[in-house]
């Protein structure tokens, strides 16, 4: 718990962080500090939280690797689910919920229109 409120605690505009330095490894990553004193258990502790620049961007490669895939998925769903046909409206609303809920996209917001098409 008390590493959840350091974590909480180093994205707060007012921490004060060291200034950002550099060890010698090649990657050229920077790096900064900042620590506190916690009580856990009755024991006095000293947290210590490192933030690394290198980690900041694998963080973005992931990310967007992550929002590809969403993407990817939910063009993937709907060429499939534009393909099905539906006896009434009703049906594809109750379709379209079940889309949307089987998707729960986290990066994307969807809107999904039922539109009547008669087939002849």
């Amino acid at each position: 718990m008390k590493g959840a409120l350091a974590l909480s605690l180093a994205k707060a505009p007012e921490t004060l962080w060291t200034e950002p330095f550099q060890t010698g490894e090649k990657t050229g990553a920077a790096y900064r500090c900042f620590e506190m004193s916690a009580t856990y258990y009755g024991h006095d502790i000293r947290l210590i939280v490192v933030e690394s620049s290198a980690l900041d961007k694998r963080k973005e490669n992931t990310f967007a690797k992550r929002v590809e895939r969403e993407r990817a998925a939910i063009e993937q769903e709907q060429k499939h689910f534009t393909k099905l046909p539906f006896r009434c409206e009703e049906d594809a609303r109750q379709a379209m919920e079940a889309y949307m809920k089987a998707l729960d996209p986290t990066f994307h917001t969807l809107k999904v229109e039922v539109t009547p098409v008669e087939q002849l």
